[in-house]
């Protein structure tokens, strides 16, 4: 039997592959995104129903049995750019969806961000230190998701990496690979504390939520495949791709976003051999993701020029 399943920001990095393993699984995907960036994707990756706006959604699909909340302005960088849109999209939007699907099983891809700066690796039981407007977004979709939707899996995704069908080119591992193909070296420019997490095991954990019992994993979630120094994921990249990383101490304190996290509720949420930076299969994987996408322009300048669009009637 089909399994109807929402998905919001379907179409941006994780969405194309969290769908891909829905339709593996059996459930039928109606994705809910604007398609900001425009790319084409493989067949296996895309919904079987694809709308831009919440109403626009089939009757069909007004009792799924989960929704996955993915939707988001989707960095420090693009939430510093337009903090207005950013708490719009990231906060009123899915406030918007979760009513009107209240019945449903909600999962939100939340952020590591919202620890903002750790000594030691954060519970999900620590306070939150949001230092930008990003993660502010997140801890208030977090809060009204959780006031909204009471059965709500919360999932404090690490900085993501590894290749997508439609990559982004400024998280950090990926623009690692970037710097190596395009500079032919790899410069970190600090060395913050951050854990990460591989695009395939963030859609693991997504779809392994979603198609739980909707009273499994109600509760906030640490998310991580491994806490990093920057410097050693570049050089780790850096070896992968066989190219030098040029490091530069006196900068080694530029970000003042460091922390590290713990999967201190359930370990088991995801797998115990998560793919780490440096997995050989996984690195050539992202290679080739970074040589398709190397000329294209980062999500900031991409966002930019929509914008420009949009205010100039384009």
């Amino acid at each position: 039997m089909s399994v109807p399943i929402i998905v919001t920001g379907n179409l941006g990095y994780l969405g194309p592959i969290v769908v891909k393993k829905l339709r593996e699984q059996g459930a039928v995907v109606l994705g809910i995104d604007p398609n900001f960036y425009e790319e084409d994707l493989p067949y296996e990756c895309t919904a079987d129903v694809q709308v831009a706006t919440l109403e626009k959604a089939p009757r069909a699909f007004w009792e799924p049995k989960a929704v996955l909340h993915l939707a988001a302005i989707s960095n420090d960088p693009m939430g510093d750019l337009r903090p207005a849109l950013t708490y719009y999209t990231n906060v009123t939007l899915l406030s918007e969806i979760a009513e009107a699907f209240g019945g449903a099983k909600h999962v939100l891809a939340s952020s590591a961000s919202v620890y903002g700066y750790t000594e030691q690796a954060a519970s999900e039981t620590d306070a939150l230190n949001p230092l930008t407007a990003y993660a502010d977004s997140k801890v208030k979709a977090e809060r009204v998701l959780r006031m909204v939707a009471p059965h709500s899996t919360i999932l404090r995704f690490g900085t993501l990496w590894g290749a997508s069908p439609n990559f982004r080119t400024d998280l950090m591992v990926n623009r690692f690979a970037i710097e190596a193909l395009t500079k032919g070296k790899i410069e970190p420019l600090s060395n913050a504390k951050r854990p990460i997490l591989h695009i395939n095991d963030a859609a693991d954990t997504m779809v392994k939520v979603a198609l739980g019992h909707k009273e499994e994993w109600v509760d906030v979630y640490n998310v991580l495949g491994e806490n990093v120094n920057v410097f050693d994921a570049a050089r780790k990249v850096g070896l992968a791709m066989n190219v030098d990383v040029v490091t530069d101490e006196t900068k080694a304190d530029a970000d003042k976003r460091s922390y590290w996290m713990g999967t201190f509720k359930v370990p088991h949420l995801i797998s115990s051999d998560a793919i780490k930076v440096g997995d050989e299969s996984a690195m050539t994987q992202l290679a080739a993701s970074a040589a398709k996408f190397k000329e294209q322009p980062g999500r900031v300048t991409q966002l930019k020029q929509m914008l420009d669009r949009m205010e100039n009637g384009g």
